[in-house]
């Protein structure tokens, strides 16, 4: 980056979003703090997360990409102690200019078939 220029915002947005789930997902940060953000569906998800105490996952590579306005997928490859794992979420921004993440997919949160359980509703959803 050079000087004088601004980071994308969507870009900055996602960072914090991720890190936050991170942090929830460490037992770092209560679920409740961030559900604000979050739909009514998966705010009831996030209190159901059970945690894996220990160190924040950081953030090792980041794909952002948008198929209609105000609309964004992000796929967040993170590394935490030896593990690396995937975190799926889509952001969504209000006409009020608000954040929303309106679906997210990653196992701790999901289960093994996210993220088809989070489209389908239940957890018992199958894959298509």
């Amino acid at each position: 980056m050079t000087v004088g220029t601004r980071p994308d915002p969507v870009t900055v947005v996602a960072q914090r979003v991720v890190s936050l789930v991170n942090e929830v997902m460490a037992g770092a940060r209560p679920g409740r703090q961030v559900s604000p953000l979050f739909t009514v569906h998966l705010r009831g998800m996030l209190r159901r997360a059970r945690p894996r105490p220990g160190a924040v996952a950081r953030i090792r590579r980041l794909h952002i990409t948008s198929h209609n306005d105000g609309v964004y997928e992000i796929v967040a490859v993170c590394t935490r102690a030896q593990r690396v794992t995937a975190l799926g979420l889509q952001l969504t921004r209000a006409a009020d200019g608000r954040w929303q993440v309106t679906d997210v997919a990653h196992p701790d949160l999901t289960g093994p078939h996210a993220p088809w359980a989070v489209a389908n509703g239940p957890a018992r959803a199958q894959r298509p």
